[in-house]
């Protein structure tokens, strides 16, 4: 379960990923479900980033990387006791997951991460997660892989824009897919819907002094 089972990352990967993710000294790395703090720490010592975070909610796990953070003298480390859907993430830029929740809880995750999307561009790293999950979050881009070992690390980015395309197109899909069409003189008068619930037909209107007349769209949506 999320409280009791542990697999720690390999060093080594934690090593090879964070050379292809590059973090700078703007960027906050957020682990979520980060057990015994490695990605955390080792990001702390290995790199120049900003701050790094640690989610983990089982309270032994977070309390023993606090201690380590602080024996280490690592002021740029924190370390959460909560549950993902309780987390406040909104400052990361970069995301670890690796493979640490339920369905459930994985969704929660990519809900907020979702959020964090629409205000700042991020990059997220999953390993040893459900790919067909992963490909289904079509807010968020592949960029590169990492192979390791019989596994693979795939390394998402989003961004606003990014979010706000797809919003715009599951808000059509929602509303059935169709867009309305208006006609209207070239200086913007005599604007006219032409559609009903995004249906075009039995239309007519002159366009340089010709007819058309009965128009439909051969998929039935405009």
């Amino acid at each position: 379960s999320e409280d009791h089972f542990y697999q720690g990352t390999p060093y080594e990967f934690i090593r090879q990923i964070l050379r292809h993710v590059e973090p700078t000294s703007s960027d906050v790395l957020v682990d979520l479900g980060s057990g015994y703090g490695r990605m955390v720490i080792y990001a702390a010592l290995a790199t120049r980033i900003k701050k790094a975070i640690g989610i983990e909610l089982v309270a032994e796990r977070a309390s023993v990387s606090s201690r380590t953070a602080e024996e280490l003298g690592l002021a740029n480390v924190e370390f959460q006791n909560s549950h993902v859907k309780d987390a406040d993430i909104q400052d990361g830029t970069v995301f670890y997951l690796f493979n640490p929740f339920s369905d459930e809880t994985f969704a929660l995750a990519m809900d907020k991460l979702r959020e964090v999307a629409r205000t700042r561009k991020i990059t997220m790293i999953f390993w040893q997660c459900n790919e067909a999950e992963l490909a289904r979050c079509t807010w968020m881009k592949l960029v590169k892989t990492v192979p390791y070992r019989s596994y693979t690390a795939y390394i998402y980015e989003a961004d606003p824009l990014l979010a706000k395309e797809v919003d715009a197109r599951q808000a059509r899909q929602r509303d059935g897919g169709n867009t309305d069409v208006f006609v209207m003189n070239t200086d913007g008068s005599n604007r006219v819907n032409v559609t009903v619930n995004g249906r075009a037909s039995d239309v007519t209107w002159t366009i340089d002094g010709e007819i058309f007349s009965h128009w439909e769209h051969p998929q039935g949506a405009c």
